[in-house]
């Protein structure tokens, strides 16, 4: 991952699915079976996970920000977590990048 304050965003091609156990990321139309396991990201169902994982479908916060609130939550395991989670999102390209605005002009009138 960038070290720069990026936005990030989930890619619109992956699906995220959630159940007791927590949450899972897959592609889009993937095969989500026990024996294709390399297709799939599984986080734990923690308290501020699901609120990050929205977040981060939605865009504009930075990994940093993401991080941060989560350890804010439920404590720096599950911030190291998901920091780890966003590096493996990142490797396998699921990740979008967006510049968070500089500066924003106004036009004299």
């Amino acid at each position: 991952m960038s070290p720069y304050p990026f936005a990030l965003s989930l890619n619109a091609a992956i699906q995220v699915s959630a159940d007791a156990d927590g949450y899972c990321l897959a592609p889009e139309g993937a095969d989500a079976s026990p024996g294709v396991i390399s297709s799939m990201v599984t986080l734990p169902s923690l308290t501020g996970m699901g609120d990050a994982l929205a977040q981060l479908r939605e865009g504009g916060a930075t990994a940093t920000a993401l991080v941060q609130a989560l350890i804010d939550r439920q404590g720096a395991a599950a911030g190291e977590q998901l920091a780890a989670t966003l590096q493996q999102l990142d490797q396998r390209g699921w990740l979008n990048y967006a510049v968070l605005p500089l500066a924003i002009a106004e036009p004299l009138v």
